[in-house]
Order: C-alpha cells, then structure tokens, then sequence
C-alpha cells in the first residue's frame, strides 16, 4: 500500500510538473511578434502569402490571419510560436542587351510573407528541439481542414502533412556571427589551461582513441560563462549538465593515466563531449598513427567463458588504493581509432 502510495505521490508531482511546462499562453487573435530575445536556434513551422490570383477568392483567411491561427493552435499544445513579417521589396538590376546597351530590369528581391517560427533552443542538436520539430512535422492545424479558411498549401515531396517542411534555422533577427563567436568563446575556455590540452599540440593532425559524452550542452555556455564560473561547475549545470562535466573529468583523468605510462596523450573539451587522442602529427601518413591504431584499437580476443574469439575493445584499468581493492574506473578505448585535426581555438 505505501509503494502505490508513493507512486500515486510520484505521478502527481509529474504531472504537475508537465502542467507548468506546458503552461505557455494561448489567446487566439492576440499577436505574438518574434524577438530577437526568442531562439537563438528555432523552428521555421511554415510562410504564409498571397495565393494565386486564378485560386483567389473574398472568403477565408488573409496570410496573417492563418499565420496567427496557426502560432495560437502550436501554442495551445505547448509549443511557443511567434509571427514574423517580411516585407517585400523590389530592386533595379542593371543588364545589357543583345546590342550592348545598358537595360534596367526591376525585379522582386524578396517576396513578402510572414512566417512562423516556434521553439527557443540554445542548439541545434538540442534533444528537445529535435523532438519538437518531429511532432511539428506531424501535427496537422485544425484550421486548414476547415473549407471556409480558404487555406492552400503544397505538399513537401514524398513527406505527408502540411508541416512536414518544417526545420531548425537560426532565429533571423539574430546575426549568424554572434552565436559562431558565442560557441568560439566557449569552446576556447574550456580548452584553456590544460595540463594537456590537445589545442597546445605540436602537429596537425592526433588521433582520437576514447571520447566522453554528455546528452546535451549544461548550462556552464551560456549564463555560467558570463559569470565566469569554472570549467566545471556542477552548482550550474542540471542533470545533462552535469553528464557532460563528468564526461570532461574522466577525459583528462584517461590523459594523465596516459602520460603516467609514457604515452603522448592529449584531451579536448567539445560542446557535446571530450575526448582523448595520442600523437601529434605533421601527416596523416604518419607511421606512427597506425602503431597507435594497433595498440589502442579493438582486435580478436579469446574469451575465456565461451572458449569463442570476439572482435574486444582494448580497455584500461585504474586499480584501487590497495591489491584487494575493486577498480577506481575502467576506460574502453574506441573500437576504431580516427585521425582528426587538431582544433585551433
């Protein structure tokens, strides 16, 4: 009974939970303008603009009046959207013709239309983004099944529904530039002052041999580097956060090990994981590369259960403070090492 009990407890704090996530407002005709606060990384849903004139009539919705429908019904299952207006406008592009003379023609450099964008994500590869663009591939608008919204649209070729073009692009009222130099200003303090730092590396090219990974970028990008936290902060970083911080600290624990046993090892902190290389290389024809590749890489081994050879990836073994002691950790090494240039930050 006190099991159910607590699992009754459980389900409701979840649920409560989903409700306050969910909890986005949804007012139909209220307008929702796209900021440049919104994103960086968002959802192009769908552009709305003029039908043609063969296929128009005086009945149904206008471009903003389904654009508007559309972010209040994305909006009422949870999912932020905004409206974004492009103007049209029309340039002169000065030609010459058959005789040599110059000949200005006007034409429309950019059609007018309005947009619908929805989502705020720090990343492409955000896990959330990448499920929310495959429901808003699927969800069908209410609106466009009604007959008297006029509503027409193309389907994308051999995907089904009206949003199945949907894609993740960067917010347009945000410079490109800034969240480039965003990612450059992360990436460079994550790799700055390591004991053995693959950016510091006399070569061209290392090869990697294990990597460590988190589900997705912590918080330690964006707030905590404003803040100037450490590399790895864990009173900032949530539960995928604190993955990645994890993933960094076994990195550069391989490393030392690695240079323990006269091995030259080198660690590199990424967005979305760390990984460990040996060498540094001026060629990827290198001999030495496939000396590494050798050591490091999986072969056939016997396995002493079965009797029966697998293909086994090489591991290493970091003992315990005293013989009787289990393993501090076991690393796996990755089953087929890769050449990769070493990164300039």
């Amino acid at each position: 009974m006190r099991t159910l009990l607590n699992s009754v407890l459980l389900l409701s704090v979840i649920a409560s939970m989903a409700l306050e996530t969910w909890a986005i407002d949804a007012v139909r005709g209220k307008s929702y303008p796209l900021g440049k606060e919104h994103g960086p990384w968002m959802i192009m849903v769908a552009s709305f603009k003029k039908p043609p004139e063969d296929r128009r009539t005086d009945e149904g919705l206008t471009a903003r009046q389904a654009a508007d429908e559309l972010v209040y019904e994305l909006r009422k299952v949870g999912i932020p959207a905004y409206i974004h207006l492009q103007e049209g406008r029309v340039e002169k592009l000065q030609t010459v013709d058959r005789l040599g003379r110059e000949d200005g023609r006007v034409y429309a450099a950019q059609r007018g239309m309005i947009s619908v964008l929805a989502g705020n994500y720090e990343s492409i590869e955000s896990p959330v983004a990448q499920k929310t663009l495959l429901y808003v591939k699927k969800f069908r608008p209410k609106f466009l099944d009604d007959p008297k919204s006029g509503a027409i649209y193309r389907e994308t070729p051999g995907q089904k529904g009206p949003l199945a073009g949907a894609f993740l692009t960067i917010n347009p009222l945000i410079d490109p530039a800034s969240i480039q130099q965003k990612r450059d200003m992360l990436l460079t303090r994550l790799n700055t002052g390591l004991q053995y730092g693959l950016v510091d590396a006399k070569g061209k090219y290392s090869l990697k041999i294990a990597s460590f990974g988190g589900r997705q970028m912590s918080a330690i990008g964006d707030e905590a580097l404003a803040k100037g936290a450490s590399k790895f902060d864990r009173s900032l970083a949530g539960n995928d956060g604190m993955n990645l911080n994890l993933a960094g600290e076994d990195a550069e624990q391989l490393t030392r090990a690695l240079r323990q046993k006269g091995i030259d090892a080198y660690c590199y902190h990424g967005r979305f994981e760390s990984i460990v290389t040996v060498g540094a290389f001026q060629s990827k024809e290198d001999p030495r590369i496939q000396e590494f590749a050798k050591v490091f890489g999986a072969r056939m081994k016997l396995n002493p259960a079965t009797g029966i050879e697998n293909y086994t990836s090489e591991t290493l073994i970091l003992p315990g403070p005293k013989p009787t002691d289990p393993p501090v950790k076991v690393f796996i090494f990755e089953a087929n090492p890769t050449v990769m240039e070493i990164p300039q930050v």
